[in-house]
């Protein structure tokens, strides 16, 4: 079991590696290719350990004479905006090109914090126990994913809506003290990143009353 635990860990960032050589990715979108292997971490952090990984393992061996070790800490620093490659590079004389947005969520994933705490805000005039979140994400996101995935034989990546649903749902869930219910919420909160309008809208779930009805006289 050991000696399979080493060929995952070494195929893993081995696909970290290439994905990041060709493609800008945020910490997210990065982990979340890997979000099937463990559990108790966020794509982000699985993300931003993958990267720091990378430069550990590149820097050991640039330190032992490979010279082409560097250019995996460039494109950790140019690629995947990790800021220990950036400055590893500075400390070596070397230009670092600025990096665009995560080709994947385009950055939005940036915005769960900002998300939850607008949803918060909208369910303020609601009386409620439970809440489900939703999301709307356009198809170029999905497709753009989908095409990663099938370049690099990626097998452990999470849907990028779960993602969303599920750390906006954490953040109202911290700041309402409600709690997330999957079959009978109280209230569905949809939320729209890429929308320039209205982010975020919430519908109370239709409440049913039963009651009998007797004929006395």
């Amino acid at each position: 079991m050991a000696g399979l635990a080493e060929l995952v860990e070494a195929e893993v960032l081995r696909l970290a590696g290439l994905m990041l050589a060709e493609h800008r990715l945020c910490d997210s979108c990065l982990g979340r290719q890997f979000a099937a292997l463990g559990y108790g971490l966020s794509n982000r952090l699985r993300g931003e350990a993958l990267k720091v990984a990378l430069l550990l393992e590149a820097f050991s061996k640039h330190v032992k004479g490979d010279r082409k070790a560097l250019e995996v800490v460039r494109h950790l620093a140019e690629n995947g905006g990790l800021e220990a490659a950036k400055l590893t590079l500075e400390k070596h004389g070397m230009k670092v090109k600025g990096g665009g947005v995560c080709e994947i969520c385009e950055d939005k994933l940036s915005m769960v914090e900002e998300l939850g705490r607008e949803a918060a805000e909208s369910l303020k005039g609601y009386e409620f126990k439970s809440f489900l979140v939703g999301a709307r994400i356009p198809a170029r996101i999905v497709e753009a994913e989908d095409r990663l995935r099938s370049l690099y034989g990626i097998v452990w990546g999470e849907n990028i809506k779960s993602e969303f649903t599920r750390e906006v749902g954490k953040v109202i869930s911290r700041l309402t003290g409600r709690q997330v219910d999957f079959k009978n919420p109280d209230v569905l909160v949809t939320i729209s990143p890429y929308s320039s309008r209205r982010r975020v809208t919430v519908r109370a779930s239709p409440l049913f009353v039963e009651g009998r009805y007797r004929k006395l006289v």
